[in-house]
């Protein structure tokens, strides 16, 4: 039987969204343009109709292959995480938690979803100087998915040091519709392109009460041995704080969570009121 080609196409997988909604199913949405909040379903949200699709690379192209594709992709993403997200309750601080079979799979699906999104869409149209029509920055987007350069990248977080930590506050962590941040050690941001370096790191709430940590290796190299175990560290609500400022400030224009808990995220965009725009410039040009 053919598969139904989907006429909306999720940028943030919808099993991803749903594990930050509330005991109703429904996720609280913070939007950093207009303030309000909002509860909706997680179907609803990040996505866009035929965003995979690519029509300027002609009618020989199958429309629906990317979808399929990330389908895949996220099913066997979906099952590593939710194993990941038992585990990290029923086993101590140091406790290894990243199967051998884990690290192929999840780093081509991290790689992908930080490159997968509407904000990455954005970032490539700015980057090229906007000199590119819509349609053929939508095909260019959808190629680079399953190119060199994004097994590249996957290769690259494959072989940093893996560090889960779970978030036992009382403080929700964020997520976002473009949720993988990547930066260097002094926190600034990075983009795709420009990953990875000496000292870069990556942060994917994967709950509300779980983080997923890659570092690269020889910066950060004092905690190797904490390489796909458990984080010792116990979470505070300023580190939550701390990480949540890095969902704000990175996303595009929507912060989801498992409940209305965004008086952070109202302060952090009254004190940066840049980053309530979508189109705001991501790159300092000379």
């Amino acid at each position: 039987m053919q598969r139904t080609r989907a006429k909306q196409h999720h940028y943030v997988p919808k099993f991803y969204i749903e594990r930050f909604a509330d005991l109703g199913g429904k996720v609280w949405v913070f939007d950093k343009s207009t303030g309000k909040v909002f509860a909706a379903s997680p179907v609803k949200l990040a996505r866009e109709r035929g965003f995979y699709e690519a029509p300027a690379l002609g009618v020989e192209v199958d429309q629906s292959a990317m979808e399929s594709m990330l389908s895949d992709l996220e099913w066997e993403a979906s099952r590593i995480i939710a194993r990941w997200v038992h585990a990290i309750w029923e086993r101590p601080p140091g406790a290894m938690i990243v199967e051998d079979g884990d690290r192929d799979i999840m780093a081509t699906y991290v790689a992908t979803q930080a490159l997968r999104t509407s904000e990455q869409r954005n970032l490539l149209k700015q980057g090229l100087n906007q000199a590119v029509e819509d349609t053929d920055l939508q095909g260019f987007h959808v190629a680079m998915l399953s190119d060199e350069f994004m097994r590249d990248a996957a290769t690259a977080i494959s072989d940093f040091i893996w560090i889960l930590a779970r978030n036992d506050s009382g403080s929700p962590f964020y997520t976002s519709d473009h949720p993988v941040v990547l930066r260097g050690h002094n926190h600034r941001c990075l983009h795709l392109f420009q990953f990875p370096q000496p000292g870069s790191e990556l942060l994917f709430p994967l709950s509300s009460t779980l983080m997923f940590y890659a570092y690269e290796r020889t910066y950060w190299e004092k905690v190797a041995r904490f390489n796909g175990s458990i984080s010792p560290v116990r979470f505070t609500p300023e580190l939550v704080q701390s990480d949540n400022q890095a969902q704000v400030g990175h996303s595009r224009r929507f912060l989801f969570c498992d409940r209305d808990a965004f008086d952070f995220a109202r302060s952090f965009c009254a004190e940066h009121p840049i980053v309530r725009d979508p189109n705001r410039s991501r790159f300092e040009r000379h």
